[in-house]
């Protein structure tokens, strides 16, 4: 009878550790629960300037094999997209004219690539424009597009749309329950991806909520996983193919907290953050067998923007993490290049800019 009870009181106690609740969720058995401690492993990791007079405004980077994409804020010359060599930082071109035009674009939100294709999401007009690669190099009108228009799809809140083997994947800017979903390469939804180690408590408007429980989304290089990042709550999801919870870590924060105006916020159905209101991943990204993940940590009132941070957790696909690669400067945005060694990134302190690190 004793064994009995020492099991029980047992198995309530380690549940306990796998599990962890706020007035928003309670999420239980938690693969791995870390805090930053957890990384032995730190390698402090300095900057180098990709220096180029063609580099303006920087706010998003994307990479394929040895070549650069910029998404350039300041359109200056009425592109939004400017291309690089990742050997040598030397500028190629610019793409994708700002406008309400077919092939036009009012911004750039994340570059993806399939195939031949390189793909432009533009999150203002819900639209995913993708060219021939090979239109760049050989100076042709690029046009040979393909595009995917949301609206006209009549799906709205299309977030980070991610090709895959069957088609794509996006998470929803409008939607928290459904972590992702499946969509046709024409666009039509397939199902979408519930977590089931998620139990929301639905205490205010969905509007709020979805903006709380948002994510980032990557694949990996074969396309055969998806992970998801929480903008304001340090989750990190790993899911397969067939929509399958592989793993779910929490981490580094000890507990799952996040602060907000909460009063505003029911007054006007939208999510109102308050000074104390912090930032969890800000970008995430996949090699074939790492996870790369920018954790910010900070509260809006902090001195230094919470939208850019200096920790890049490395984990295995496993979860289990790797290392921890200490900042000097600040980024918003990165990509991992595993070919030469270096994650490219957009730098935000004092201005805006690209550089380089070499990974250690």
């Amino acid at each position: 009878m004793k064994n009995y009870f020492f099991y029980c009181f047992f198995l309530i106690l380690t549940s306990c550790w796998n599990t962890t609740s706020n007035s928003l969720i309670e999420i239980d058995d938690i693969d791995y629960s870390f805090t930053d401690k957890e990384f032995a492993n730190v390698k402090e990791i300095r900057s180098t300037l990709l220096n180029d007079s063609m580099v303006h405004r920087p706010v998003r980077i994307a990479l394929h094999d040895s070549v650069l994409f910029s998404v350039d804020a300041a359109y200056s010359d009425g592109f939004i997209v400017r291309v690089f060599s990742a050997d040598n930082g030397a500028y190629q071109g610019s793409l994708f004219h700002r406008g309400n035009g077919p092939n036009e674009v009012l911004s750039v939100d994340d570059i993806t690539f399939s195939n031949d294709y390189f793909w432009a999401y533009d999150i203002t007009s819900q639209k995913w424009i993708g060219n021939d690669f090979g239109d760049i190099f050989n100076k042709k009108a690029n046009t040979d597009k393909r595009v995917v228009d949301f609206k006209s799809l009549s799906y709205m809140g299309v977030n980070d749309p991610q090709w895959i083997q069957k088609g794509f994947v996006a998470n929803n800017l409008f939607q928290y329950k459904e972590r992702f979903s499946f969509y046709t390469s024409k666009g039509k939804i397939i199902n979408s991806v519930f977590n089931p180690k998620f139990h929301f408590k639905e205490s205010f408007p969905p509007a709020v909520l979805s903006d709380i429980f948002s994510t980032h989304l990557t694949v990996t290089p074969d396309q055969k996983k998806m992970i998801l990042v929480g903008r304001y709550l340090d989750v990190i999801e790993i899911y397969n193919t067939d929509g399958q919870l592989i793993k779910l870590l929490k981490g580094p924060k000890e507990n799952l907290d996040f602060k907000f105006d909460e009063e505003k916020s029911m007054q006007n159905s939208v999510l109102i953050k308050s000074p104390e209101s912090s930032r969890a991943y800000l970008k995430v990204r996949a090699t074939q067998e790492r996870i790369y993940a920018l954790y910010s940590g900070k509260e809006k009132r902090d001195k230094e923007h919470y939208s850019y941070s200096k920790n890049l957790y490395v984990f295995s696909m496993e979860g289990e993490p790797i290392v921890k690669y200490s900042l000097d400067v600040p980024i918003i945005d990165f990509v991992v290049d595993e070919a030469r060694h270096k994650i490219f990134a957009v730098a935000g302190s004092p201005e805006s800019e690209l550089v380089s690190f070499a990974m250690q």
